[in-house]
């Protein structure tokens, strides 16, 4: 009798669950789904979420059509043993694949952990018709309630949540549990290194976005420091920046790391196009001054969470910005420039 499952949709989701994993690892009542781009000997033996189920969030609920009657199906046939007091594990209410499990399964408990303060944003009217399009609708055509889930936590079937920052949560659920999530805040001195976290994958930005000449801008600045820089990708960016920056001095870690596995207070330098994971530094007692945020969206800047944001095409602020830093000087705004 299965008493606890694990959904691991991507390399982030295990990174956060793992914790609670290894703990329940020995235990023969546990049941891990994860997705099946993942590769870890650790969930060998457990059970992949086929490929074609991974529905891209964006597309209407007619377009999901097949691979929710597919999904409804799968789960079915599966024929597995559930107690009654199941307890669910997951990093996200909204994927197609973890809404209907919780519907067919139904878990005593649903226990979701925060991915991202992306997430935290708040309820906007058209999310509000949308959801209730989505619970009209999927209700008629598959009998059961499909939610479109904006933001963290609003899916009603959420019993526990667990998150970095409650007070920046724009939506709350009085029915929900809220836990702390205990953050990582080990120290190391990698004093001459940068670190440049990268956002999802350039072809994904719109067509006025020239976004790789302008990292290479970024980095032929950067390199007039002798600094060693190491690019993080973003786990779906599939750019080979290896080929693109063949320098010495000039590190691309795997797109299969985290960014939340790398040790962010070693860095002397961090420079974020609006990532979450920086967030903990923020909220941690970090020197804010090391970190410069950039954004591909002007609409963003007044965006008090993250600090020292600049657009990402006025480049004469950028720069002055990094070299104040980097020479450890005072830097002065010019805001006419």
């Amino acid at each position: 009798m299965i008493n606890k499952v694990y959904i691991i949709n991507n390399l982030y989701h295990y990174n956060i669950l793992k914790v609670y994993f290894d703990k329940d690892n020995s235990n023969s009542n546990l049941l891990v789904f994860y997705d099946s781009e993942i590769i870890i000997n650790d969930l060998n033996g457990f059970i992949q979420i086929p490929k074609s189920f991974r529905a891209n969030y964006s597309d209407s609920l007619f377009d999901k059509y097949f691979n929710i009657k597919s999904i409804f199906k799968y789960i079915k046939n599966l024929n597995l043993k559930y107690s009654e007091n199941l307890n669910l594990y997951l990093c996200t209410d909204r994927e197609i694949f973890n809404q209907l499990f919780i519907t067919i399964v139904k878990p005593k408990s649903v226990h979701l952990f925060d991915e991202g303060i992306g997430m935290y944003r708040k309820r906007f009217l058209k999310s509000y018709f949308k959801n209730l399009f989505y619970i009209f609708f999927s209700k008629i055509i598959f009998k059961n309630k499909i939610f479109f889930v904006q933001p963290l936590g609003s899916n009603p079937h959420t019993t526990d949540l667990y998150i970095r920052r409650k007070d920046l949560l724009g939506y709350k659920r009085k029915s929900i549990k809220y836990h702390n999530l205990e953050s990582n805040s080990e120290t190391y001195d990698y004093n001459n290194q940068i670190l440049i976290i990268l956002p999802y994958d350039e072809k994904s930005f719109s067509k006025n976005i020239d976004f790789l000449n302008h990292l290479k801008s970024i980095i032929f600045e950067l390199s007039k420091f002798n600094k060693v820089i190491n690019l993080k990708p973003h786990p779906r960016d599939q750019t080979d920046y290896k080929d693109l920056f063949d320098h010495k001095n000039i590190f691309v870690f795997s797109n299969l790391n985290l960014a939340e596995n790398l040790c962010l207070p070693a860095y002397s330098l961090i420079i974020n196009y609006r990532s979450s994971s920086i967030l903990n530094l923020v909220f941690n007692g970090y020197n804010l001054n090391n970190i410069l945020t950039l954004s591909l969206d002007k609409s963003h800047i007044e965006d008090d969470i993250y600090p020292n944001m600049f657009y990402f095409n006025d480049l004469r602020k950028i720069f002055s910005y990094l070299s104040a830093v980097i020479l450890d000087v005072k830097y002065f705004n010019d805001s006419n420039a």
